[in-house]
């Protein structure tokens, strides 16, 4: 058997256990360099993706605040976890991360979460219905707003009549704008078209600012297709005037030969 004594053993024990500290301290350091990406990687796993490790897509019940600040501290944890190396019996506390540097990466951590919740708040309130009030609602208060202004108003200063118009150009308009969104502008177009185009051009240009879609593209086109309709018809018309000469003279022909022939059976 080999005998060691015990002041070597212990001796050697020692140098084996400061080997290793020094071993534990040379890679803590190296992680700890790193310590900005380990956090940021921290705040995105618990904050930018699921529990599949997706990206995210906030609902609307989704409380955005409480899931930043739960990422934020999940990140502060392991930068306090990896600035230093707690103290034992044998060997003292070894500082990793200075606090100067701390402070530095809480701000940066400050700003990127920032950052990260303006996006997720922006997307949750994109899925967030804008409440509009309806037209009819809109028409009953023009019409209230209308009635009290005739009530309140001289009738030496607007004759009643161009009040009334007023009121019909404007019910014509939410009327107008109503039978669009229903039936779509294309439509509505069209058949002003045909009748005037002068008057289709006029609902485009209202259709379009009040913000109906596919106003700006249907006008034009329909326009222009009721033009083609009234071209064809105007030539079609003007072929079944022109009749040729020798079609004319039989057609004119034939009576009197009908008629003769009733003389002479008379």
């Amino acid at each position: 058997t080999l005998c060691v004594p015990d002041r070597a053993l212990a001796a050697a024990l020692a140098e084996l256990g400061a080997e290793s500290r020094a071993a534990v301290v040379r890679a803590a350091r190296a992680e700890a360099e790193h310590v900005q990406d380990k956090m940021r990687r921290r705040f995105d796993a618990a904050f930018k993706l699921d529990e599949a490790g997706l990206p995210r897509v906030w609902q609307r019940t989704d409380d955005v605040n409480a899931a930043c600040t739960a990422a934020q501290d999940g990140a502060r944890k392991l930068l306090e976890l990896m600035s230093a190396l707690p103290a034992d019996g044998k060997f003292p506390e070894v500082t990793l991360v200075d606090e100067a540097t701390k402070v530095g990466l809480l701000q940066n951590l400050i700003l990127e979460a920032r950052s990260a919740y303006l996006g997720a708040t922006q997307a949750q309130q994109a899925l967030t219905p804008k409440a509009r009030a309806p037209l009819w609602m809109l028409a009953l208060v023009g019409f209230v707003l209308l009635r009290e202004l005739l009530n309140l108003m001289p009738s030496f200063l607007m004759p009643s009549f161009v009040v009334q118009l007023l009121s019909i150009a404007a019910f014509s308009f939410a009327a107008l704008i109503v039978i669009a969104k229903s039936v779509g502008p294309r439509v509505v177009l069209g058949a002003m078209s045909l009748v005037s185009p002068g008057a289709a051009r006029t609902a485009e240009r209202l259709l379009a600012m009040a913000g109906v879609a596919g106003a700006e593209a249907a006008g034009p086109q329909e326009a222009v297709g009721a033009r083609r309709t009234k071209v064809v018809a105007a030539t079609s018309k003007a072929r079944r005037t022109r009749m040729p000469a020798p079609a004319a003279a039989a057609a004119g022909a034939e009576p009197d030969d009908s008629a003769a022939g009733a003389g002479a059976e008379f």
